[in-house]
């Protein structure tokens, strides 16, 4: 799809008219215009925060819910998966991003293994797998490719390693809607408790946690955050950053995420079901909206399925647990 294309179908979905761009916060009308999607902006930048418009021209998929600053929200369409900084791009021909338009998926972490993930982006998309698919950086971004295709100055990584599925789900508790730091207003104590037993739980090994001071009280956004740095094994934790996501804000959140979220509790996390039945009540609550690739990971061990909810541009459902539910 050309991008006058993608162009020409945001304009008939309508997505501005009737909202005042006057009562727009201005910062985030130039993210827009950047092409960036935007959530709450009352809140900080997360690494989970999606960008309409991948890098060097590879473009994302589907609807989403955008929200400018005076209340005003409304869906934006694309075609393909969305760029996310700290995610991964699924090429099989190599372009320098700064010289070329590289063709190809792109979109979030799903499970902390970039070949694995690429391997589902490739199957959502209608494509064929990588041939010899190998994970590299390159500039700071993390791509799949196939091994003839990596460039001479990229930093080939390692095989993924149980560490990274832990490192990945420690990262979607924190961010995480259903029963983590997301699913209630956590003060600055409760959050540094969550983060030491989820790092336990994980049996994450040489992890710490920071506390930042927070730049002023703010009563509006009373509720305490957290950011991962898996590059020094470092959870920072921060006081007065959000919102308290369990109260419904219709003026900032699009109704659709907390329709998800009570599926999630009623359907999942408090019951005892197996990965299956997880699977059947997730899809039923996705429905036709945009998200991300359900994310399904077996999980022999657990008597009961898990569930994240991850909130960006779109949303991000991960579900960990045994096939049958062992009560």
């Amino acid at each position: 799809m050309r991008n006058d294309d993608v162009l020409a179908r945001l304009r008939a979905s309508d997505p501005i008219l009737g909202a005042d761009p006057s009562h727009a916060d201005r910062g985030a009308l130039d993210d827009l215009r950047d092409g960036i999607m935007l959530t709450d902006r009352g809140e900080p930048a997360r690494g989970t925060r999606w960008r309409v418009l991948g890098r060097g021209g590879v473009v994302a998929v589907a609807a989403a819910a955008l929200v400018l600053g005076g209340g005003v929200s409304y869906a934006t369409y694309q075609r393909l998966y969305v760029s996310n900084p700290t995610g991964v791009t699924c090429l099989t021909r190599w372009v320098d991003p700064a010289t070329g338009t590289q063709e190809g998926e792109n979109g979030p972490d799903l499970t902390g293994d970039p070949v694995a993930d690429c391997r589902l982006y490739r199957e959502q998309a209608g494509r064929p797998a990588i041939p010899d698919p190998v994970a590299f950086r390159f500039n700071e971004d993390v791509y799949v490719a196939p091994r003839s295709q990596v460039p001479s100055s990229a930093t080939l990584l390692n095989p993924a390693t149980p560490q990274d599925a832990a490192v990945r789900e420690l990262e979607g508790g924190l961010g995480d809607w259903v029963d983590g730091l997301y699913s209630r207003c956590f003060s600055e104590t409760e959050a540094v408790a969550f983060a030491k037993a989820q790092i336990k739980r994980l049996g994450l090994t040489g992890w710490r946690i920071e506390v930042l001071p927070a730049d002023s009280r703010d009563d509006d956004q009373p509720c305490a955050d957290a950011d991962l740095d898996p590059g020094h094994n470092t959870v920072s934790v921060l006081a007065h950053r959000v919102r308290d996501h369990s109260v419904r804000n219709a003026g900032t959140v699009d109704p659709f995420v907390y329709e998800l979220r009570d599926a999630l509790v009623e359907g999942v996390t408090s019951r005892c079901v197996g990965l299956r039945q997880a699977e059947q009540v997730t899809r039923r609550a996705l429905g036709t909206q945009h998200h991300w690739p359900l994310t399904v990971l077996p999980d022999p061990t657990a008597s009961c399925t898990r569930a994240d909810l991850q909130v960006g541009g779109s949303v991000q459902v991960t579900l960990r647990g045994p096939e049958v539910a062992n009560q």
